[in-house]
């Protein structure tokens, strides 16, 4: 088999919503910004870290310096709350068994993606793409176009799953099959007014529901 599953990070394979509001608000509060909500956190993440702290401070002159102090903080406390979601380490240990490769797309800055993957998902990715590798980040289809030559294969052999409208704007600019779930960040009615593709509501669904989108 030659077919390729592109996972998301946050709020697909990974809760990780309490560490990055915990990081987040060190970061504002260091620089005399309000902290913000976790839920105002759970709206905002999906573009990267910069565009999270640019939202979250209101455009601050300052984004740079406070981007460097969020990723040395979050270097440290990655991990404290983080958390797999119920189920997706077998989805993902199953798609491996049946060698499909499995990828790692994420607008997260990808030293601390890896770091991620290493303590929650062992040797399981075969690829991973994140923030900080001159590739653009998702929505733009860079990094899609780098998979696909990488394995040497069809754009309709490649399958991305994410949670967020930033994943449905990469599915079309890709023009690549896709999954969405509604257990991670957003909510499954927003979702479905922006999506009109298969949406899964746990990480059991995503296995018939890839054979189904293959079979299609």
């Amino acid at each position: 088999m030659n077919k390729t599953i592109i996972f998301d990070l946050d709020g697909t394979i990974l809760d990780t919503l309490e560490d990055l509001n915990t990081s987040l608000n060190h970061v504002l509060s260091l620089f005399n910004y309000n902290e913000v909500s976790i839920d105002k956190t759970k709206a905002l993440v999906g573009n990267g870290i910069r565009n999270l702290i640019k939202d979250a401070a209101g455009n601050p002159k300052e984004l740079d310096s406070m981007y460097d102090e969020f990723i040395k903080y979050y270097e440290i406390n990655y991990a404290n709350y983080t958390k797999t979601y119920d189920g997706i380490y077998d989805v993902i240990s199953e798609l491996k068994y049946k060698g499909y490769n499995i990828v790692l797309f994420t607008n997260k800055n990808v030293k601390i993606a890896k770091k991620l993957i290493a303590k929650f998902y062992n040797n399981l990715f075969d690829y991973i793409i994140g923030d900080g590798m001159n590739i653009k980040r998702k929505p733009d289809s860079d990094g899609i176009n780098i998979i696909k030559a990488k394995y040497n294969i069809d754009y309709n052999d490649i399958l991305l799953i994410g949670d967020s409208d930033t994943d449905i704007k990469t599915i079309m600019n890709a023009g690549i099959k896709g999954i969405i779930v509604s257990y991670g960040f957003k909510e499954k009615e927003y979702l479905k007014n922006i999506w009109n593709g298969i949406i899964v509501d746990t990480p059991y669904e995503i296995l018939s529901a890839i054979d189904n989108v293959f079979a299609s």
